[in-house]
């Protein structure tokens, strides 16, 4: 995801509590911007349910998804 979610779940040994931080930085990480992208489009018009809803679908794909890459680099 990131540096700060990496480093933040660096010492924790529990997979669910890693989840959960990894997911929290994501999904904020993830509003910021489609926040940020809304607010200065005039095309854009989103909900701020729709954000919401939004933010937490990419966040769960990156982690669901995303790990992919991640677990390649570090076995290489």
């Amino acid at each position: 995801m990131g540096a700060m979610s990496d480093l933040s779940t660096e010492k924790i040994a529990g997979k669910v509590t890693t989840f959960v931080i990894q997911f929290l930085f994501g999904f904020v990480t993830n509003w910021i911007v489609i926040f940020t992208v809304n607010a200065f489009m005039k095309s854009i018009d989103l909900s701020l349910l729709a954000i919401l809803v939004l933010s937490f679908i990419i966040t769960l794909f990156e982690l669901v998804f995303g790990g992919e890459k991640e677990k390649r680099k570090k076995v290489a």
